[in-house]
C-alpha cells in the first residue's frame, strides 16, 4: 500500500516521492515469530529528466526502514536506482536499468548486490480497433497519453 507525488521542478526535469508500506511474512509454521513477519516502510526519492517525448532517464534511492519483533525500526537496506526508459508507442515500454543495494546492517563482510536490468512492459488496448496500433511506432506529438512511464518499481 503506498502514494506516490510528483513535482514539476524545472520544464524537463520531475521530482516523485514515494511512501509506500509492506508486508511480508512465510505463513508455514503457524507460529508468529518462525514465520518471519517482516514490516518495512519504503520511501523513495525519484528524480525524473525528459530527453524527449519518447526517452527519460531517472535517478532514485529508497531506504527500507524494517520493523521486526527482535529489532523495531531500523534501516534494513538501501537502494539505488539509475534507469533509462523508452516509450515506443501507448502500449509499449521499455526500461534499462543498473540498481545497487549496499548492506546496511553488517557483521563481518559487506554484501553488495549489483543488478543490471531490462523492463518491457505492455498495456493491453480496452478497445479491439486499437489492436493493429500495438506494434506501430506513435507518433509522440499527436498521442494523448505521451509521458514516458517508470517502469521499475
Amino acid at each position: 500500500m503506498g502514494t506516490t507525488y510528483k513535482c514539476k521542478l524545472f520544464k524537463k526535469t520531475s521530482l516523485f516521492l514515494r511512501t509506500a508500506v509492506q508486508h511480508t511474512q512465510n505463513y508455514f509454521t503457524g507460529e508468529p515469530i518462525a514465520d518471519k513477519p517482516l514490516t518495512e516502510w519504503r520511501n523513495r526519492i525519484r528524480l525524473s529528466y525528459s530527453l524527449n517525448k519518447n526517452y527519460n532517464a531517472t535517478l532514485s534511492a529508497e531506504p527500507y526502514l524494517a520493523f521486526d519483533r527482535l529489532h523495531p525500526g531500523h534501516i534494513s537496506r538501501i537502494r539505488y536506482v539509475s534507469q533509462l526508459n523508452f516509450r515506443y508507442n501507448k502500449f509499449n515500454n521499455l526500461s534499462l536499468f543498473y540498481l545497487i543495494e549496499p548492506d546496511v546492517i553488517t557483521y563481518k563482510r559487506p554484501n553488495t548486490d549489483y543488478v543490471i536490468g531490462i523492463t518491457y512492459s505492455i498495456k493491453l488496448p480496452n478497445k479491439w480497433k486499437d489492436f493493429n496500433k500495438f506494434y506501430r511506432r506513435s507518433n509522440a506529438d499527436k498521442d494523448k497519453d505521451r509521458d514516458t512511464k517508470d517502469s521499475y518499481n
